[in-house]
């Protein structure tokens, strides 16, 4: 085991780039997570100063209520930390394939990775905790506002809050670990060592194939958005809807991508323009992992923009006269507070899907553009093809979230009119949607500004 601990030890300071990423990831769900599962002393923190009584035992029952659904912002943890797990396998499989070569076998080579994982994991975790404490003033101004009391500046340490995020980190862990041996136990030995030279590009389809893609996915999306026509329908068959949105999704979004690179090739004058064809090929050699990520963030940002608008709908509905003070306040208060929390999740969780896409594919460009560098590509037209890369990244799961939301709004509308007895008039949900996506497109710009940073560090690796 001591061979085994000074293994993981150098096998993180060496891949300490990679990990840093795993490391951040993990380090923000563990932040989130004390985040929430402090909502108890937070409130108490705040309220206790400007309400008594009652009010404040109700305010106490209701942060209770919102901490035992915490259960449900570790399972989006969990896949979020296991997308993340599986960013490190994949760029770690030339080096596991050859540990297995020399002897050590795959349940070995996947205990390493865990041990690994593990031990970024608890820094991670401590660090995100230490966050999330230092954080707690932002924390309690979100549940100030979601409860409608006074708020001021006001440091909390939950004991309870760390101990709930430890107990979920524990989960997320879990599941990190688990995907990383699913994927180890499904990649054949060769396929570990030849890792860095197969590429991941779909096999070439007939167009009758992908035509049954795009009518399958087109067909897939419309049961879904048919199923959210009635909000009990959307209630009783939620699972099945979303399954269906999803499929449909990556089906019209797979067959897209094949089409645009068809479409594209038939005009040279659009081809050989630039650096089109290096883009389309780039995009065209990811293209499977590419379109999950890219479904994955816009069904993310569906659901966090609309969860927005449900939380801003219910916190601004008036109170009607003679209601408890107290009572309906911290019952609207609570629902306000879990939804506007796993609204702001969810938009998270998509931008780091993204990331995560991104950085997955950066060695890869670095690689590509340094060539094209040496056959005489200014630096003009790399700044564009990597600007056309991520504009395509972005652009596109924005324009899937904007088309579920459009019948996302109806059913939160419908929500909002049924299950709490609210006018539609309480929140503007297009308001809503420009405003996510204008720090949407405001990180988009941050990416947009790193990779024309990025081609002088690019001129600067060694000729091959």
């Amino acid at each position: 085991m001591g061979l085994f601990w000074k293994m993981a030890c150098g096998n993180v300071r060496k891949n300490l780039k990679d990990y840093s990423v795993y490391f951040a990831t993990l380090a923000f769900c563990a932040c989130l997570l004390y985040a929430y599962a402090s909502c108890a002393d937070t409130i108490r923190a705040i309220g206790s100063e400007v309400i008594e009584g009652t009010a404040l035992s109700v305010l106490e029952q209701a942060s209770s209520i919102i901490t035992s659904l915490g259960f449900f912002s570790a399972v989006v943890f969990c896949f979020l930390a296991a997308y993340a797990n599986r960013f490190i396998v994949q760029r770690r499989k030339q080096e596991l394939g050859m540990l297995q070569l020399m002897g050590m076998g795959t349940g070995r080579a996947w205990m390493l990775l865990c041990l690994e994982c593990s031990l970024t994991g608890l820094a991670a975790a401590a660090s995100g905790i230490a966050v999330g404490v230092a954080l707690s003033p932002a924390w309690g101004l979100l549940a100030a506002w979601a409860f409608r009391i006074p708020w001021h500046s006001a440091w909390t340490l939950s004991l309870q809050g760390m101990g709930l995020a430890a107990a979920g980190f524990l989960a997320v862990a879990v599941a990190s670990c688990i995907a990383a041996g699913r994927e180890l136990a499904r990649t054949q030995l060769i396929e570990l060592m030849q890792a860095r030279h197969i590429s991941d590009a779909a096999r070439p389809r007939t167009k009758r194939q992908v035509r049954r893609e795009l009518i399958g996915g087109l067909a897939f999306l419309g049961l879904g958005y048919g199923i959210c026509l009635s909000v009990y329908g959307f209630l009783l068959f939620m699972i099945p809807m979303i399954a269906l949105v999803c499929s449909g999704s990556w089906l019209v979004v797979h067959a897209l991508s094949t089409m645009v690179g068809d479409a594209l090739r038939r005009h040279p004058r659009l081809w050989f323009r630039g650096l089109t064809s290096f883009v389309v090929r780039q995009l065209e050699v990811h293209v499977e992992e590419s379109v999950s990520a890219v479904t994955t963030a816009s069904a993310l940002l569906a659901v966090g923009i609309c969860a927005l608008g449900m939380a801003v709908g219910i916190r601004n509905a008036p109170i009607p006269q003679g209601a408890g003070d107290a009572e309906l306040l911290a019952v609207r208060g609570s629902f306000v507070y879990i939804i506007l929390f796993f609204g702001l999740t969810f938009l998270i969780a998509a931008f780091a899907v993204l990331a995560l896409q991104q950085l997955a594919e950066a060695e890869d460009e670095r690689t590509s553009c340094a060539s094209l560098m040496r056959l005489g590509a200014s630096d003009r037209q790399l700044k564009g093809a990597l600007a056309a890369e991520a504009c395509a990244y972005f652009l596109v799961p924005a324009a899937l979230a904007a088309l579920h939301d459009v019948v996302g709004f109806v059913v939160a509308k419908a929500l909002l009119a049924g299950l709490f007895s609210l006018p539609s008039q309480t929140v503007s949900f297009p308001l809503v949607l420009a405003s996510v996506f204008v720090a949407y497109l405001a990180y988009l710009g941050v990416v947009l500004l790193t990779g024309a940073r990025s081609i002088q560090d690019i001129r600067m690796l060694p000729a091959e």
